[in-house]
């Protein structure tokens, strides 16, 4: 967290001066999941939106950053299209899997992937996990048990393409 806020910190101050948030900017940076290029994209609307607008604003989603920057690749102009971006890498296999994992909001162990993952290409729902960890789509949590789960703005996509999907 403290390298997380020391980031966001050193992107905002490139924006202009700002107060100083302590307890704001620790709440952005976990909302993002301490993702470094969300806490970059977030930290560069200060200057238009202050910390504690900006912190409101985050609670609508994927899309409260959405305005595109200039001289950024198109994939890093915005989280949705970072997020977007990754999902099209996905084989479809790896992508309903994906969608099917986002129902869980507090991560999972493998015994409930096993519920919710329906196999396919002849792969098993520890294949897919397996598959989106290395893709940097699913984290392992540490702990005593095998424990995993998804970083909130993918989630989100996530959940977004479960609902658009007529079968799962």
């Amino acid at each position: 967290v403290d390298q997380a806020v020391e980031l966001f910190v050193d992107r905002a101050l490139l924006t202009g001066p700002h107060a100083p948030e302590p307890g704001i900017i620790e709440e952005i940076v976990s909302r993002l999941d301490r993702l470094p290029l969300a806490i970059e994209l977030a930290a560069s609307r200060t200057g238009l939106l202050g910390v504690v607008a900006l912190a409101e604003r985050l609670s609508q989603g994927l899309d409260a950053l959405s305005v595109p920057q200039r001289g950024v690749p198109a994939r890093h102009s915005t989280l949705r299209a970072t997020v977007d971006w990754s999902w099209q890498l996905l084989s479809p296999w790896e992508a309903r899997a994906l969608a099917q994992l986002s129902v869980f909001r507090a991560g999972f162990s493998l015994a409930a992937v096993d519920e919710v993952v329906l196999p396919g290409d002849g792969r098993s729902g520890f294949e897919a996990v397996a598959a989106l960890v290395e893709r940097s789509l699913v984290r392992a949590v540490q702990g005593a048990e095998p424990r995993f789960d998804l970083y909130e703005p993918v989630r989100e996509l996530a959940a977004e393409r479960l609902e658009d999907q007529d079968t799962v």
